[in-house]
């Protein structure tokens, strides 16, 4: 009878310490997943609709402005007399600057190239915020395209 509870505890002992030991590995397991949650979380949230929206120096009378000075018509004679609505999305991060432009609504190549080009070489924004925090925030502007028309074209007519 001894020697049957002596290994009876024998084995309750190896038990014991194998389940200890696969506890253990658990506990390893949720220590990774902690971290992996605590880097996760760190990343810096992309707002899509702040309690205020990111806004260029100025404001929307001088965006304006600044995409009429600077817009460059590309030289190209695939889109001679095209206009439309190029409509680019950007994330606008909370220390003002422009990050992540990229074109939502598809126009020809050269005129996505220089719609990019003018939002990568705006000036520092006014970031977005929630709860009084500049936050990064996303940010859609569309840009109504209108080829300029010479008056020295002798064949262009003036429409009102």
């Amino acid at each position: 009878m001894k020697k049957l509870i002596t290994f009876l505890f024998f084995v309750v002992c190896l038990l014991c310490s194998s389940m200890q030991t696969a506890l253990c590995q658990n506990l390893d397991d949720v220590d990774e997943l902690a971290i992996f949650i605590q880097e996760e979380e760190s990343k810096p949230e992309i707002v899509r609709f702040p309690d205020v929206r990111a806004e260029f120096p100025g404001g929307m009378p001088a965006l304006m402005k600044f995409l009429a000075e600077n817009f460059n018509f590309p030289i190209d004679p695939s889109i001679e007399g095209w206009h439309s609505t190029i409509i680019i999305e950007f994330i606008v991060r909370a220390d003002g600057s422009i990050d992540d432009v990229k074109v939502v609504k598809k126009v020809p190549p050269s005129l996505e190239k220089e719609a990019i080009r003018l939002i990568k070489a705006m000036p520092k924004w006014t970031p977005g915020t929630v709860n009084g925090e500049n936050v990064a925030s996303y940010f859609q502007l569309p840009i109504h395209i209108k080829p300029e028309i010479r008056k020295s074209d002798e064949n262009v007519q003036d429409v009102k």
